[in-house]
């Protein structure tokens, strides 16, 4: 029995695995194209399998496809599921597909874990959210949380906030690459070489993720500590401010949690 197998290699899925790979764990794993399914593998030293042997052969099922994707793959492995006697567990990654909705595919009695994990999970700077279903025990929750701390930040949440909590760390890499990306070309027409204003720009969020971290203030208190009266970054925090930043922030995260309801009725 492999402690874990996973059903699709996206990005997402393979950075998980990279970080569970860290733990020791062995690892099997599927795709739809052999080559990403080859390169993953390799990559990390994971066996190349089915769908069908992840399914039967595996303690955790890592569910990696397309929201879209998992009615096809669901009944593809509920039968193999419903023969099993050991206790499995499949752990679902996709926005807007409830742990309910999974469960009337494979039953009411399979145990079904649902996390949003992001990027830098594959870094040990990750965040992922995780909802248990009522099966859960207290020895279940703490041997998963296990397997996945070197994943980074692991963030228990009732399952009717993980959407919403996902739009701020599923997403948000993103948002903060546009972030620096912007940063960066401001550098650049101020001078600074593309080199020099990527390390400034990268380094800049980090030491002020870990402040925010560290220390228990307000944000607009951390701000005001860096803005000095009539100084260089006030007015830098006008000109945000007139233009949208905050807004348009919030925007896209409103933006994000629609789509995912979208998604969940498809």
């Amino acid at each position: 029995m492999n402690k874990v197998g996973f059903i699709g290699m996206g990005n997402m899925a393979s950075a998980l695995a990279k970080a569970i790979s860290k733990t020791g764990a062995s690892i099997i794993a599927s795709n739809r194209s052999n080559d990403k399914l080859h390169k993953a593998c390799t990559s990390l030293k994971m066996k190349q399998a089915t769908n069908i042997e992840v399914a039967s052969d595996s303690e955790y099922v890592f569910l990696g496809v397309k929201p879209q994707i998992y009615p096809s793959v669901l009944e593809e492995i509920k039968e193999v599921l419903s023969e099993r006697k050991d206790d499995y567990k499949v752990v679902s990654m996709a926005a807007g597909v409830t742990i309910d909705t999974i469960k009337e595919y494979l039953g009411k009695d399979t145990k079904v874990i649902r996390i949003m994990p992001n990027l830098p999970v594959g870094l040990e700077e990750g965040v992922v959210l995780i909802a248990y279903d009522d099966l859960a025990s207290v020895e279940d929750k703490e041997e998963f949380k296990s397997l996945l701390r070197k994943s980074g930040t692991l963030l228990e949440v009732p399952e009717n906030k993980i959407d919403a909590g996902s739009t701020i760390s599923g997403c948000g890499p993103a948002f903060m690459y546009i972030l620096m990306d912007a940063m960066i070309d401001g550098g650049i027409s101020l001078g600074l070489t593309a080199k020099e204003a990527r390390t400034l720009a990268a380094q800049t969020l980090i030491g002020a993720g870990k402040t925010v971290l560290s220390k228990d203030k307000a944000l607009s208190e951390l701000k005001n500590e860096v803005c000095s009266p009539n100084g260089t970054t006030i007015e830098g925090v006008k000109a945000l401010e007139e233009n949208g930043f905050r807004n348009s922030m919030i925007k896209a995260i409103e933006a994000v949690n629609r789509r995912s309801k979208e998604l969940a009725k498809k």
